[in-house]
């Protein structure tokens, strides 16, 4: 059986016209040969025909192999280079390459709790330090919860909440809230209940954490066994993978 895979593979991919698209020429041109001869290999009485059909599944092995070993590299060279990106960012947010370490060795461990990549966390917590607003793992739970309850990124509540720091309402409509300045307070209404706070960056951020830690609690947690999650995942695990990998080939970050 293992020694009909490459001529079975051959005609499968020959049939498909949208794997096609994705072989070299050199095997296209081998697929058109090997149909048009389809019928003379059964009069030939010999396995010439096979054992070239062999011979070229175990050529296109080759070239597949190497192209994928191309890619992997290229996606190692990608993911050290923003690693050294997140690297300065943190750098500047925490004040100190000692913090920096510390924040993120923090929200690796936050990541694995929450459905939103590494990358997506990192930025977040970049955001929000940056604007001078809370940005423990505390918070983020908070945030992802309202996030994923409206279906929504955690990047796109980060900006929301960011944008409220600084009175500008537009972007929480996309989370079901409302909000408008009516001088010494601000009034909210979120899910047909109305709440005043004082207009302070502390009690409006406060507020819409407070949604993520009451209306929606749970909901990112609840999110981190679906397909999507794992898939994200796993997707830091080889981001982790890389960076290291990228370290040991002479990379640094």
């Amino acid at each position: 059986m293992a020694n009909d895979i490459p001529e079975v593979y051959i005609r499968v991919v020959a049939d498909t016209g949208e794997v096609q698209r994705n072989l070299t020429k050199a095997e296209l041109a081998f697929l058109r040969f090997q149909k048009s001869t389809k019928k003379g290999r059964k009069s030939w009485g010999s396995g010439m025909a096979k054992d070239f059909a062999k011979m070229a599944g175990g050529i296109f092995a080759v070239q597949r192999a190497m192209s994928m070993m191309s890619l992997a590299f290229k996606t190692m060279i990608s993911d050290v280079s923003d690693m050294q990106r997140i690297r300065v960012e943190l750098n500047v947010a925490t004040g100190s390459a000692v913090l920096a370490d510390k924040a993120f060795n923090s929200l690796k461990d936050t990541a694995k709790k929450l459905p939103s990549s590494l990358q997506d966390l990192t930025t977040g917590f970049i955001r929000l330090k940056n604007m001078g607003l809370d940005a423990s793992e505390d918070s983020l739970i908070s945030f992802s919860n309202t996030a994923a309850a409206m279906g929504k990124s955690l990047k796109q509540y980060v900006e929301a909440v960011a944008d409220a720091n600084t009175r500008e309402f537009e972007r929480l409509k996309e989370f079901g809230i409302l909000a408008r300045n009516q001088g010494d307070t601000i009034k909210f209404v979120f899910r047909g209940a109305t709440t005043e706070v004082k207009n302070s960056s502390k009690d409006i951020v406060q507020f819409l954490t407070d949604i993520g830690n009451t209306d929606f609690a749970g909901a990112a947690t609840d999110q981190i066994e679906t397909i999507a999650s794992r898939t994200t995942k796993l997707r830091d695990a080889l981001f982790n993978l890389n960076v290291a990998a990228g370290e040991g080939v002479g990379g640094t970050y």
